[in-house]
């Protein structure tokens, strides 16, 4: 570790034991932003759009040296994204998808990840393109069935990535009991035999659920949606508490290039400091629409986290502090019908789910790129009905909305 890294990361256990009795609105706005840091004071972190920076003296350098490697706008927006983890570091990537691809690329030829089944499916494109020749092995299985994960586990198993929740059905996977499993099943403890845990956080962010604080060993998050929130980034991130991963995390970003821009860090940072006030606000118009259509007649079925009908209510009332705004919900009827119920929307916008402040609408069957490219056999195979309606939650009135869907749907009979 360099003489910054830990320097950062003494500043950073500073600030957060300074706000440790803080709670999460307050640590967000405050665990990144260092004015006295700044010539200026300036409460919000300057944009740092220098490549290159002055050094010292010859071969040594106090600062950044180049921001492949470090970027102090870069580093504010991880600092503060660690406070919301309950993580030791954070590295941000691009993307959500390079995020994952960061972490499959610590592994080597041979190793065995186990992913969901449905989630596998729907980004097999992907799946093989990424690990393209490199001999990585891949086990799918209903990851929230413990015993089809602790069966699919081999000696040459290095990875088990959750998606949780999945999107669009809301499915949730038991973090602490697979990360038990995997401990159990495991070589070693360190980081070159242990069988690493990665949860897939996006739907339900960092702030309503904490991956590493339930024992899983890396916690991603495509920043693109609910965290960033306003349909104006596409980045993700990694974190983690230990030193070894945060080591060859950091290492492999340099090395690969994933590096987010200036820019997009400055305006996630700044979409973080509404966050918890923004998924308070979603999460009440959630449960207020999704029991309204759970008792519409043109409606079949509401996969909602929140909903007590969902299978998997309880477990997230466990592991999480709420419920996250997307859903889905079958209409009765066909394709055809859900297709009618999209076009008579006036408020809610047809797009693919975006996580931000408009309310959003799609079939995922016919009109998602992680499904379409899918036959009817599979996708119906991961509950991907042609009558299935996707809705990401926004920010508007939640009586506008909810007069919006129940007109679409009657108007669609």
């Amino acid at each position: 570790m360099s003489s910054r890294q830990q320097e950062r990361q003494q500043k950073l256990q500073r600030k957060q034991q300074e706000l440790k009795n803080c709670g999460q609105a307050t640590k967000i706005i405050h665990s990144g932003q260092c004015p006295e840091d700044n010539e200026c004071q300036a409460i919000v972190t300057p944009i740092v759009t220098s490549v290159t920076y002055k050094q010292n003296e010859p071969g040594a350098q106090k600062g950044c040296v180049n921001s492949l490697r470090c970027n102090p706008t870069r580093e504010s927006l991880e600092d503060t994204l660690a406070t919301l983890e309950n993580a030791k570091c954070v590295v941000t990537t691009p993307s959500g998808l390079s995020a994952l691809a960061l972490i499959v690329t610590l592994l080597k030829s041979g190793d065995q990840i186990i992913v969901d089944r449905g989630q596998f499916i729907a980004n097999n494109k992907n799946c093989k393109n990424l690990i393209k020749d490199s001999s990585i092995q891949i086990e799918t299985v209903d990851t929230t069935n413990a015993k089809e994960v602790e069966g699919a586990i081999k000696q040459n198993t290095r990875l088990i990535i959750l998606e949780t929740s999945t999107n669009p059905l809301m499915k949730i996977a038991d973090i602490e009991q697979v990360v038990k499993i995997a401990r159990k099943k495991q070589k070693g403890d360190n980081a070159t035999q242990r069988i690493l845990v990665a949860v897939e956080n996006s739907v339900l962010t960092p702030a309503l659920q904490k991956p590493l604080d339930l024992g899983a060993d890396l916690s991603v998050n495509a920043l693109t949606k609910f965290t960033n929130g306003h349909n104006d980034v596409i980045m993700g991130s990694v974190a983690t508490n230990d030193d070894e991963l945060e080591k060859q995390l950091r290492n492999l970003q340099e090395t690969i290039g994933l590096i987010p821009s200036p820019f997009d860090c400055s305006l996630v940072e700044r979409s973080l400091k509404t966050l918890i006030i923004r998924l308070e606000q979603i999460e009440k118009t959630t449960l207020k629409i999704a029991k309204q259509l759970e008792q519409n007649s043109q409606v079949e079925k509401v996969h909602c986290l929140g909903l007590n009908s969902h299978p998997h209510n309880d477990l997230n009332k466990r592991q999480a502090k709420g419920c996250p705004g997307l859903f889905s919900f079958i209409v009765k009827g066909n394709g055809d019908t859900a297709k009618r119920v999209i076009k008579n929307l006036k408020v809610v916008i047809n797009a693919e789910f975006s996580g931000g402040c408009e309310t959003t609408a799609c079939i995922p069957a016919i009109t998602t790129t992680t499904f379409k490219k899918l036959t009817q056999d599979e996708r119906e195979n991961i509950g991907v009905q042609d009558n299935l309606i996707q809705i990401s939650i926004g920010l508007e009135d939640s009586n506008d909305l909810l007069q919006d869907l129940e007109q679409a749907l009657k108007n669609a009979k």
